[in-house]
């Protein structure tokens, strides 16, 4: 896989502070920034799950090297056992699901 050409991790939410907007950053700066939410007369529960929605939404994205170095392992050890699934497949001893086998074949780029 080539090198990845994101913002370096880690990557952390940043409540707004000093009248500006929250968001996402690392230690060179802001990735992203998140969008106020609006209050409106009579609409309390509304504003409060949305500004839940929001912290939740930028922890997704502040995790997101992560979950990208997850996967990259992930694939990794599926182009290991790949080989071996297609052999226990094809010697009777796993049973059914090739076409399982096959997503993973065309997802880890074939083996």
């Amino acid at each position: 896989m080539s090198e990845s050409k994101h913002a370096k991790a880690p990557w952390y939410y940043v409540e707004k502070t000093n009248g500006g907007t929250g968001g996402v950053r690392n230690k060179g700066g802001f990735i992203c920034f998140m969008s106020n939410v609006t209050s409106f007369d009579g609409q309390g529960q509304r504003y409060i799950d949305e500004l839940q929605e929001r912290i939740e939404n930028a922890k997704l994205i502040a995790r997101a090297p992560d979950i990208l170095n997850e996967l990259t392992a992930a694939i990794d050890a599926l182009r290991e056992v790949l080989p071996d699934l297609r052999a226990m497949h094809s010697l009777g001893i796993l049973t059914g699901g090739e076409e399982t086998i096959n997503k993973i074949q065309t997802m880890v780029g074939g083996v």
